[in-house]
């Protein structure tokens, strides 16, 4: 496997996790649901909703259409600290396991 290209791939990790969080959000906004998954498939990324379904085409356009419309707002993410106990409850009522599992990996009062 071949070493990663330090700033370059960084610059891309960054993008990638900043994509995957916009379409997130707008799924959440439009839909009311939570995406998993974000497995790069060749060059693309294959997601599914919590609940297994798919989305329509009409359902990708409306996210499509938040995406842009969060975009052009041009609001930063910034990092927050929460309390382990808060993370863990946000991550259960949202049913995001993955998430669960790794805060199970954490010892310190915040996450």
């Amino acid at each position: 496997m071949p070493a990663k290209r330090g700033r370059e791939s960084a610059e891309a990790d960054a993008v990638r996790r900043t994509l995957r969080f916009l379409l997130s959000v707008s799924s959440e906004r439009v839909l009311g649901k939570s995406i998993l998954g974000g497995h790069s498939i060749g060059t693309a990324h294959w997601f599914f909703f919590e609940d297994g379904s798919t989305a329509s085409e009409d359902e990708c356009a409306s996210i499509e259409s938040e995406m842009s419309a969060l975009v052009a707002q041009n609001i930063s993410i910034s990092k927050s600290e929460e309390e382990w106990s808060n993370a863990v409850t946000y991550f259960r009522d949202k049913n995001l396991i993955a998430s669960q599992r790794l805060l199970q990996t954490r010892t310190s009062r915040f996450v």
